[in-house]
């Protein structure tokens, strides 16, 4: 597969390029392609076993709650975890000194370039209160493991990063 052209037609939050691209057998098509940064999300888990989740409104699926584990985009020059660290402190006001990379997924091969970095971070600790971007708008809380993961089971969180998050942390998190 060869990329022939690429040609920006918006430029904000997200980044759309139509791309032409040849393949080894000659077929030539064009594709739409999302550009949008990298991100982590993060299962905080505390000593206890209680799970940090959010809860925020995501204007693009017209939902005025929606249940997450705490996430946001790689800044650039940062490591994932720095990234992991400061958006743990921002969405919770938490911090961890135990963080177990869980992998990455895309979440749309298709027409998406973005990466999510899932992070496992125990023992978390309340330092601070919360300290939100201008724009964000969430509350944070912690429920026992138990809850959260019966809250998954009765599709009560529906985000992909959230979903994907829990069940790979669901081997690391004690009984």
């Amino acid at each position: 597969m060869e990329i022939i052209s690429r040609k920006n037609v918006y430029s904000g939050f997200l980044k759309f390029d139509v791309l032409k691209v040849k393949f080894e057998n000659g077929n030539t098509i064009e594709r739409d392609v999302i550009i949008k940064k990298d991100g982590v999300a993060i299962v905080a888990v505390t000593k206890n076993n209680e799970i940090y989740l959010t809860k925020q409104p995501r204007v693009a699926i017209n939902e005025e709650e929606s249940i997450e584990i705490p996430a946001g985009l790689i800044e650039e020059g940062e490591t994932i975890e720095e990234t992991t660290k400061r958006e743990l402190l921002e969405e919770t006001g938490c911090i961890s000194n135990k963080l177990i990379d869980l992998g990455f997924f895309y979440g749309d091969v298709g027409s998406g370039t973005n990466k999510t970095h899932l992070m496992l971070a125990l023992d978390v600790e309340k330092v601070q209160e919360l300290k939100l971007d201008e724009d964000e708008f969430l509350e944070s809380y912690k429920l026992p493991k138990d809850k959260v993961y019966e809250m998954l089971d009765n599709g009560v969180i529906k985000d992909s990063h959230s979903i994907i998050g829990l069940l790979k942390a669901k081997k690391y998190i004690e009984n």
